[in-house]
């Protein structure tokens, strides 16, 4: 069962990674290890630590620049003391198209996502990759109190799976040398 998790969402994932090839070591009966990874990896060893943030009275089109310009599908929500309030994701902001002329001087307070669905930084990567995939999530932050510490995407555990399964038979070579 693991394992169809791991090539399902492998395939949901991809869809918003151009370019990338699977080498056929990452497809094969390698998958039993990256299984084992993702019950044994936490939040922590996964997420991206370089968090772009955003509070709630940021201007709406402001707040969409800093996603297209970084290149992201979502940014999470904070207070001043980075405790965790929301998220805006692309989703959010596609009301923007029904209004536009009155959106001017709307805020991310008025689109963001709350509460927002989040992970503790210990909390397991395999619990992460049940929610992103059963609740059509692409991105969600970790927290550490309360404060947003990272952020883990569907990407980010693609790479990891992907190196999972590419280191993993090297080491297995080595052991058996």
């Amino acid at each position: 069962m693991l394992c169809g998790l791991i090539i399902e969402f492998v395939k949901l994932a991809m869809k918003n990674m151009d370019g990338l090839k699977l080498s056929p070591r990452a497809t094969s009966g390698h998958m039993d290890r990256c299984e084992r990874s993702l019950m044994t990896l936490q939040a922590k060893d996964v997420m991206t630590k370089q968090v772009i943030c955003i509070g709630r009275d940021t201007p709406i089109f402001e707040a969409l620049k800093l996603m297209a310009n970084h290149n992201v599908t979502g940014i999470p929500v904070v207070e001043d003391n980075m405790n965790l309030i929301g998220i805006l994701s692309e989703q959010d902001v596609l009301r923007l198209f029904h209004t536009m002329d009155d959106e001017k001087d709307r805020t991310v307070n008025d689109f963001m996502t709350q509460p927002v669905v989040h992970f503790a930084e210990n909390e397991r990567l395999l619990d992460i990759c049940y929610c992103l995939r059963d609740n059509s999530i692409r991105r969600v932050p970790v927290t550490s109190n309360g404060k947003v510490v990272g952020v883990i995407s569907r990407s980010d555990i693609i790479r990891c799976i992907l190196q999972q399964a590419e280191q993993r038979p090297a080491q297995t070579a080595r052991e058996s040398a």
